[in-house]
C-alpha cells in the first residue's frame, strides 16, 4: 500500500503555523459589503498545471497574482509558479511543499515575475537552484509585482468577501483520500 501523497506527490501546501501578528481582514474591509446572491468573477482565468512537482502553492500565488495584476492594470501574462517556489530565505523551510504564509511573506518582499521569465516545473531543489543563478534579474523583474500586505481569512463570509472586493482568497486546505 502506498499513500496518496507518496504515490502523487503532489501535495505541497505546508499548513502555516498560527501567528497572532495576522492582520484579520474585518480589519481592511467593513463586513457591511453587501455580496450579491450570485457572483462570477470576470478575471479571465489562467488554467495551470503544477504536474507531479509540490509546487501548489507557487501555483496559487501565480494565479492570485494574475488575478490583481490584470484587475489593476490590464497585465494578462502569466505569472511564474518556479519563481514563488524556488525563491526563499534561508530561515524558510528548504524542502518540498512550501508554507503559505512563506509564500505571502516573500511575494511581499520580492513579488512575483512573469512565467516568460522563469518557466518549467521541477522539484524545490531545481527551482531554488535556477532561482539563485538568476536571482539578480528575477528580482528585478519581480519587484513591481509585489503584494502590499495579506490577511488571515477566517471563515466562508471572509473567503466570500475576499473575493468578491479584491478578486481572489489565497487559500490552502488538506484534502484526503476516502477511506
Amino acid at each position: 500500500y502506498m499513500d496518496y501523497k507518496e504515490k502523487y506527490k503532489v501535495c505541497g501546501a505546508l499548513k502555516s503555523p498560527y501567528d497572532e501578528r495576522d492582520y484579520k481582514l474585518s480589519k481592511l474591509i467593513m463586513k457591511a459589503v453587501p455580496l450579491p446572491e450570485e457572483y462570477v468573477n470576470p478575471t479571465p482565468l489562467i488554467i495551470m498545471n503544477q504536474g507531479q512537482t509540490s509546487s501548489c502553492v507557487g501555483h496559487s500565488m501565480a494565479q492570485a497574482r494574475h488575478i490583481t495584476e490584470y484587475n489593476q492594470n490590464g497585465d494578462n501574462k502569466e505569472f511564474s509558479p518556479m519563481y514563488v517556489y524556488g525563491n526563499r530565505k534561508k530561515s524558510d523551510y528548504q524542502g518540498e511543499g512550501m508554507y503559505p504564509r512563506q509564500c505571502l511573506a516573500n511575494v511581499k518582499e520580492f513579488g512575483i515575475c512573469h512565467r516568460e521569465d522563469f518557466d518549467g516545473l521541477f522539484d524545490y531543489p531545481k527551482a531554488h537552484k535556477i532561482y539563485i543563478k538568476n536571482k539578480t534579474e528575477l528580482d528585478i523583474k519581480a519587484y513591481p509585482h509585489r503584494i502590499s500586505s495579506y490577511y488571515r481569512l477566517r471563515d466562508f463570509d471572509d473567503v466570500k468577501t475576499a473575493i468578491y472586493t479584491l478578486g481572489s482568497a489565497f487559500i490552502s486546505y488538506e484534502v484526503y483520500e476516502p477511506l
